[in-house]
């Protein structure tokens, strides 16, 4: 099943950095592209996952209060980066990471995403 939700990113676009999964208490690097596998520290990764946490508790209530459907995820925009977060569930789900272009193709991360099964 990786290799599967690897190549549907991979496919997007090409500035593919990073995917990594997340379920309960612990989180998996899917990919990192051979040019970043020494830019981040497993301590960075840990860190990044406990914020997560609780960041996901305020996204839902926000959800909650907002009217717009089903909450899908999350975009955050770096000057450079591109971060998504799906969640599949209150604790589990994916950190997709892109290189930024202004033409990058947002709509179609969230529709791949979209069509993958949950993660557990």
């Amino acid at each position: 099943m990786t290799s599967g939700f690897v190549e549907t990113f991979r496919e997007i676009d090409s500035g593919l950095r990073i995917i990594v999964t997340f379920a309960n208490t612990d989180w998996e690097i899917e990919y990192i592209r051979d040019d970043l596998e020494e830019t981040y520290t497993e301590e960075e990764f840990e860190k990044t996952y406990r914020e997560h946490l609780a960041s996901q508790l305020a996204s839902e209530n926000l959800s909650a209060v907002i009217e717009g459907g089903e909450f899908v995820g999350e975009m955050f925009l770096f000057e450079d980066i591109v971060v998504f977060q799906f969640p599949s569930s209150r604790y589990e789900g994916m950190f997709v990471s892109y290189d930024w272009t202004e033409s990058f193709p947002t709509n179609d991360v969230f529709a791949a995403a979209d069509e993958l099964p949950t993660i557990e």
